[in-house]
Formats: C-alpha cells, structure tokens, sequence
C-alpha cells in the first residue's frame, strides 16, 4: 500500500527527504527535488559537537560490532545514538537553528518526536563488498555513491522491494572535521528520522 504525505499543502509519495541557504530558495528546492540543503550554524555545530563523545564510545563498543560491514571498512550504526525525542543527548543541546525552523515553519511539523539517531562512519578501504551482496548489487553501490532509498526493504526468497520504513524527512549532518578525532582518515554523519507512526 503507498504512504502519502502532505507537508505544507502538497503531498508527496512514500518519504521525503531532506539533507543538513535562505528559506525561500530551500523550499523551492524542496518541493522541486524532495531535498535541500542547509549550510550548518552554530545551532548544528552546537549539536554535533555534543554527539562527538557518544559517536566516539558507540563505534567503540563491543556490543555494537554488528554494525560493521564492508570488512570493517563501514560502521552502519542505525539507531545507535541515545538521543531523546527531543533530539538532544544526555546533557547536550536540541537542534536548532535554520534548519529546525525550516521543518517548523514550512514543512508544518511541529513538535517532532526524533527516532534514535543513526551514526555512519566510513574507514580507509571504503567501499568494500559485503558478505551478502552481489558483485551487480556492490558494482551499484560503489559507482553511484551507494544510492538508495530509505525505508525500502528486501524481503522474501525474491528479495522484492517493500516501503515498510515511513519517514515524514529525514535530516542528515555530515561530520568530516569532527569525526577526524574518531580516526585520521574516516568521514562520518549522522542522520536522524520522523517517522510517521499513524
């Protein structure tokens, strides 16, 4: 069955995605392409800065290994940072900033709850294949930037496609300075949902 979404008086299909200058020109963007981006403020630095601790510990620990793929070369981490509904962790800032109103005040979502954020970090040797992939599927993920999209799943002997994942956006910060303390040469992100739980 298709998910639909309005936001802001138009409606959209399945998920809409925005990733982390000016709200006019970011909205006609949005609603042209289904995404846009935000040059980080002090808001998100504020954040991200506040998460680089927790990032730190959670690629480090154990009980997380499962995460990583590639041959070591990905850490996948979904939902792995203790942030709370409100977005922030233990201690640190909720986002803020341009982007927060932008979701506020023209995508008409008030008072998100945030899903628990997922945390990627790619290591020197990225991409590798995985275990479970193809030649074809890894061919696909390597030369066109491991293109995908959210919430679609693999399911069944045939491994068809299914939308079980509905996300209202979802908003993504890259970490390329920040995530230099994890290691010298790793580039991480962070990406957190609203998902639309009706």
């Amino acid at each position: 069955m298709e998910k639909r979404f309005t936001v802001a008086g138009k409606e959209f299909h399945d998920s809409i995605a925005i990733v982390m200058h000016n709200h006019e020109t970011n909205k006609k963007q949005f609603f042209d392409r289904g995404w846009c981006r935000f040059k980080v403020d002090s808001h998100i630095r504020r954040w991200v800065d506040a998460c680089l601790p927790w990032a730190q510990a959670t690629v480090l620990d154990a009980k997380h290994a499962q995460w990583l793929r590639c041959g070591g070369a990905w850490f996948a981490g979904v939902n792995v940072l203790p942030n709370n509904a409100d977005s922030s962790l233990p201690g640190g800032p909720m986002l803020g900033g341009e982007v927060i109103d932008f979701i506020d005040n023209v995508l008409q979502q008030h008072d998100v709850e945030w899903d628990k954020a997922q945390l990627s970090v790619c290591y020197p040797g990225y991409p590798q294949p995985m275990a479970s992939e193809s030649e074809a599927a890894f061919r696909f993920r390597r030369d066109r930037d491991a293109a995908h999209v959210d919430g679609l799943l693999r399911e069944g002997p045939h491994k068809r496609r299914h939308l079980r994942e509905h996300h209202g956006f979802i908003l993504g910060c890259q970490w390329l300075n920040s995530m230099l303390a994890l290691h010298p040469w790793s580039y991480g992100k962070v990406r957190m949902n609203w998902s639309d739980r009706q």
